[in-house]
């Protein structure tokens, strides 16, 4: 089980006693001086096992100050009186918690090195795959940018989760009472954008799809917080993440259906309309799905498509096999041809190769390996005479082919490329190629209704 671990900066300031409450809930904690006690009231740490950990963070002054107060008494600013004031310490002390409560002593952080001494220290009192609630009412400064920016490191190099981040608002109260705010969706926000700057960067929707299962899936259990465009946000990132798969794993089928395609482009129009429990997750949505082609094109379209998207994802062996894939499946739907057949589909392979090099039909006949000869001349005949698939289109056809066969094969060829980038840009060429938009008009164009 994760251990839980409390993390709060204890100021320097006179805290006067305040009544803060979780009031969504309508539940209001003890006055006291100190937010640290309200949260760990409100986070219930009073039901935490010895495990578990509280750290406060110290400086010089604030130890004197607000944690063991000399006597037990400050003076009060406003009316330069000394008044009893105990400190937290003894509060903590005071509420029994059953975990471990640490003082960590701190520099000041007033200079740089001050800064990465204090990172440090906090990361260094982290473990594997630890919970985090934060405290940020007194962290002042750049304090609060900072430990998000630890959180955020921490998630990396320990796997930790950060589970609250909470702010005592006093200078929001509501009927006197200062409301303990939750402040994780900002970061939240943050993880999330994060997650879809690394699906736009490499096509995996993992992070987002982890998100969704940490974040989104106890807002659906959550009858007060749950609306049904939550729901929706679930359903974009299942659709986004079986795309993603379709495409890195190459299959044909599900790109020509469009329909996973179609989903996340209507989810992504539903959740544009409608509220989120994060507002600011829809212009992300919007994005992704922005980054998307259009669902209702032709086969060839899709294919061509899909072979860009993965091009821009650095999936080349992908992007080839769609690309060379995308063309036979055209001819063999111009042509009649099963798109479905092994044997059938060979014959646009072995139709490019007769054309570019302008094989007599006597000499091809011979190979072809069809129970049916006669079915495999006829096809052969109206490929060839095709005038799409003319010599120029034929010769653009072989170098896919020559360049798909030298990624499965590892480059361990005699006639391979040496060299990755040329790999690359050879890719990029090819999908820009004016052949391609030759076939790419060729299917719109048989698409078009018939003239009445």
């Amino acid at each position: 089980m994760a251990r839980k671990v409390f993390i709060s900066f204890l100021g320097t300031g006179f805290y006067y006693e305040t009544t803060y409450g979780d009031i969504s809930n309508g539940v209001n904690f003890a006055p006291t001086r100190f937010a640290q006690k309200a949260t760990l009231e409100y986070l219930k740490a009073n039901e935490w096992s010895k495990d578990d950990q509280v750290i406060i963070m110290l400086t010089e002054r604030a130890r004197t100050s607000n944690w063991d107060v000399p006597d037990n008494k400050r003076i009060r600013p406003k009316t330069e009186q000394e008044e009893e004031y105990i400190g937290l310490h003894t509060v903590i002390d005071e509420m029994n918690l059953p975990c471990t409560v640490t003082e960590l002593n701190v520099p000041d952080g007033k200079t740089e090195n001050e800064m990465w001494e204090i990172f440090e220290l906090i990361f260094d009192q982290l473990q594997n795959k630890d919970e985090l609630y934060l405290d940020v009412t007194h962290a002042f400064r750049y304090l609060p940018m900072f430990l998000l920016v630890l959180c955020n490191y921490a998630k990396f190099l320990k796997e930790v989760e950060v589970a609250h981040i909470s702010y005592g608002n006093v200078e929001g109260k509501v009927d006197g009472v200062a409301p303990i705010m939750d402040l994780l969706p900002l970061s939240l926000l943050q993880d999330w954008t994060f997650a879809a700057a690394n699906y736009l960067e490499n096509g995996y929707a993992g992070r987002l799809k982890d998100l969704t299962k940490r974040n989104m899936i106890p807002i659906l259990s959550d009858s007060k917080r749950r609306t049904l465009n939550d729901e929706n946000l679930v359903n974009f990132v299942n659709y986004t993440e079986y795309l993603s798969l379709e495409r890195i794993t190459c299959r044909g089928k599900g790109v020509m259906s469009g329909m996973r395609l179609a989903s996340v482009k209507d989810v992504a129009n539903i959740i544009e309309e409608n509220s989120v429990a994060i507002p600011p997750l829809k212009p992300i949505i919007r994005k992704l799905a922005d980054t998307l082609e259009n669902a209702d094109t032709s086969d060839l379209q899709k294919f061509i498509d899909a072979a860009n998207w993965c091009c821009r994802m650095n999936l080349y062996q992908q992007s080839v096999t769609f690309l060379q894939e995308g063309i036979i499946t055209f001819f063999c739907q111009r042509h009649g041809l099963d798109i479905l057949s092994d044997k059938e589909r060979k014959l646009i392979n072995y139709g490019a190769d007769v054309q570019e090099r302008g094989t007599k039909e006597e000499t091809w006949i011979e190979n072809l390996k069809f129970d049916d000869i006669e079915y495999a001349i006829g096809k052969m005949r109206e490929l060839l005479a095709d005038e799409v698939f003319d010599k120029p289109f034929a010769a653009f056809y072989n170098k896919i082919v020559k360049l798909r066969n030298d990624y499965n094969h590892c480059g361990m060829n005699t006639s391979a490329l040496e060299n990755a980038i040329k790999f690359k840009n050879n890719v990029i060429e090819y999908l820009g190629n004016s052949q391609i938009q030759r076939i790419l008009d060729a299917a719109n164009r048989s698409e078009e209704p018939a003239a009445e």
